[in-house]
């Protein structure tokens, strides 16, 4: 948006373009646009700020810049830099993993595409390749076009390209799988405070509609572990009763009928790996609970298409706003907990992937624990739909009616015993305490 003009800005709405033609799906389209706004905010701002500080910004140092003020914010040692975030209101900081992924990508995408005056491309090579350029070059190109500066070029080939954000991409690529490990765990749901996220909410048939269809998306993610576009996408028809499962069919298998073309726009195919999903305790009886309050007191019969999730017109859940369905869950949390306002929808896949890898109890055919907890990685990749999943998968899908009948046996060990998740969080951690003392005693030995 030109803020002088309150205009759509061109390159903005041709990259917004550019994205539609080429098939990118709705939620990535958000995505790319959010942060390419973002950047936009941020070069309005350095310029601004640089003139009033009188400070010369070299243009091939816009993205340097710039990854400082993601990652530092106001706790930068440039002024500049905390200038910008305080007139930005920026008071969270972006992780590398997140500059080095999507950022990087949206970004990368804006700069290539040919949206400007293309009259003068020195600019973009003086940013895009390696190669050297004077000070007075750069600041002849500034007088005559200063956000050409941080143009990305697709033109000439044979030079090497360079990363946008080159510390964030090799800070990214050292990052171990310990450190990755650690930060999906700060983003899950801690396992022994779900349970009661679900219990303070008091659900009832007595309920508004938007709090009983929230809490039911959240035990249908706690229980099953997909995705959050997965889950809203769901019809009535693959939900069984009986057998008490939840089918994932992809939007491009069925008709999908009843939809407006924006509506079908939203649709979102992440390419899972099976339709089947499988349900743990407490979650799975907390859905069903809560699934029998929606639909004999909430869903509307009358619409023209087969979707589980609704708005309170009828229209599909999964075509609302994403950032308003954030919120949502934002404002729940912070009633229930304020240390847990940071999470977001897919922490309840997180959490479901390391209580099935970490937690699990595992039982034998008598319904008795064996004292191992954790399913094997293939099976808990199977559980997550994951669909690249190398050799492993292939053995994985062989052995289905296995996984069914060790969650079956599990989750009817933890329903009759009235084991809690924390119960198996202890003993998690008393089995890895006692294995570490047991290879210290090993050690202690070896040195004697």
């Amino acid at each position: 948006m030109d803020i002088n003009t309150a205009e759509m800005y061109e390159p903005f709405e041709e990259y917004v373009e550019l994205l539609i033609d080429n098939g990118y799906a709705n939620n990535t389209i958000e995505l790319y646009t959010g942060h390419v706004s973002r950047f936009l905010d941020f070069l309005y701002e350095l310029r601004a700020v640089s003139i009033q500080h009188n400070v010369d910004v070299e243009p091939s140092k816009v993205f340097r810049l710039y990854q400082d003020f993601l990652t530092l914010g106001k706790r930068s040692s440039s002024e500049l830099i905390c200038q910008i975030a305080k007139n930005i209101g920026k008071d969270n900081e972006t992780s590398f993993t997140s500059i080095a992924s999507g950022i990087e990508a949206s970004l990368s995408l804006f700069m290539e595409i040919r949206t400007f005056d293309n009259e003068d491309d020195t600019f973009h090579k003086a940013i895009t390749y390696k190669h050297n350029i004077s000070h007075r070059q750069l600041s002849l190109m500034v007088k005559n076009s200063w956000f050409e500066a941080s143009k990305r070029s697709f033109g000439n080939r044979k030079q090497s390209k360079i990363k946008l954000f080159k510390r964030a991409v090799r800070k990214h690529n050292r990052a171990t799988l310990k450190a990755l490990t650690k930060e999906k765990a700060s983003r899950s749901f801690p396992i022994e405070k779900s349970v009661q996220f679900f219990s303070n909410a008091g659900i009832s048939p007595a309920s508004c509609f938007s709090e009983v269809r929230d809490f039911l998306l959240y035990a249908l993610l706690a229980a099953t572990g997909v995705r959050t576009s997965e889950a809203l996408q769901i019809t009535v028809d693959d939900v069984d009763w009986e057998e008490r499962t939840v089918s994932i069919i992809s939007p491009s298998e069925r008709r999908n009928s009843g939809l407006t073309q924006k509506e079908t726009e939203a649709l979102a195919d992440k390419g899972r790996a099976t339709a089947l999903t499988f349900m743990i305790q407490p979650f799975a009886h907390i859905f069903w609970s809560y699934l029998k309050i929606y639909m004999e007191n909430y869903y509307k019969e009358n619409v023209n298409h087969r979707f589980l999730f609704q708005k309170a017109n009828g229209r599909p859940f999964f075509s609302s706003n994403r950032s308003e369905r954030s919120k949502n869950l934002k404002k729940y949390l912070r009633n229930f907990d304020i240390t847990l306002s940071h999470l977001g929808l897919h922490s309840f896949r997180h959490t479901y992937a390391f209580y099935t890898l970490n937690y699990f109890p595992i039982v034998d055919e008598n319904g008795e624990p064996t004292g191992r907890q954790g399913l094997p990685m293939a099976y808990v990749k199977l559980l997550m739909g994951h669909q690249n999943m190398s050799s492993t998968e292939v053995y994985a899908k062989q052995d289905t009616d296995l996984i069914e009948f060790m969650l079956s046996a599990a989750n009817s060990y933890i329903r009759n015993n009235g084991v809690s998740l924390r119960d198996l969080a202890v003993e998690y951690y008393d089995r890895q305490l006692a294995e570490l003392e047991s290879e210290i005693q090993k050690l202690e030995k070896m040195a004697a």
